[in-house]
């Protein structure tokens, strides 16, 4: 519980500057720009503007009904690819696309465009793990293996590497991320987690 606790406080004291890496990311900031921004946004209105943003996410409620209604559109685009599938995600997935200039836009993207009359650079209408259950058609097995495999699997590898502490930063993780469709970040820090442990186990020996 301490090591929790000690992790939601270190989480909301960062928030500042994740918000400032994730936007600064997206506009193809330089690093020396993101830290500025991530510095100049410890301020009691930014910190507050940054809080709703993240509790907004559960608004993701919302869109899951909206995806309800208009399954069988979002299940031909799905099939159509018309968007990116739930597992192309991850830094590795970014790497490789923009490599091969093969990147797709994201469902929130198209949720906005097919349904909110959004332009496609708004982001926060993404409908939540849940969301994609209406949306995956005939590959919902795969994508029941695929949350199964991202949360009991690695929760397990992370525990192995990390003892609790590892587990309490990917619990929290998935709790700001995951759960609410923003499975990007969510791979990310598993991935970073697991590159870590390899390197000092390579150092070790």
């Amino acid at each position: 519980l301490k090591v929790f606790v000690i992790s939601i406080f270190g989480a909301l004291t960062l928030l500042p500057i994740m918000s400032a890496m994730k936007w600064g990311f997206r506009s193809k900031l330089s690093l020396d720009e993101i830290i500025y921004l991530g510095i100049e946004n410890y301020n009691t209105d930014t910190y507050i503007s940054v809080l709703e943003e993240t509790v907004g996410r559960f608004s993701h409620i919302n869109y899951v009904a909206l995806l309800i209604n208009e399954s069988q559109l979002y299940s031909r685009a799905f099939e159509n690819s018309e968007f990116r599938s739930f597992w192309e995600n991850s830094i590795i997935y970014t790497v490789v696309c923009r490599a091969f200039a093969s990147c797709k836009i994201d469902l929130n993207s198209i949720i906005g465009q097919y349904s909110l009359g959004l332009s496609s650079d708004k982001w926060n209408v993404d409908p939540g793990l849940a969301g994609w259950f209406f949306v995956v058609g005939l590959y919902l097995p795969i994508y029941i293996a695929f949350v199964i495999f991202i949360t009991v699997y690695c929760f397990k590898k992370i525990g192995q590497s990390y003892g609790s502490t590892g587990i309490s930063i990917v619990s929290l993780f998935s709790f700001i991320y995951l759960y609410h469709g923003w499975i990007n970040p969510y791979l990310n820090i598993i991935i970073y987690m697991t590159a870590i442990s390899f390197f000092l186990k390579l150092k070790l020996k």
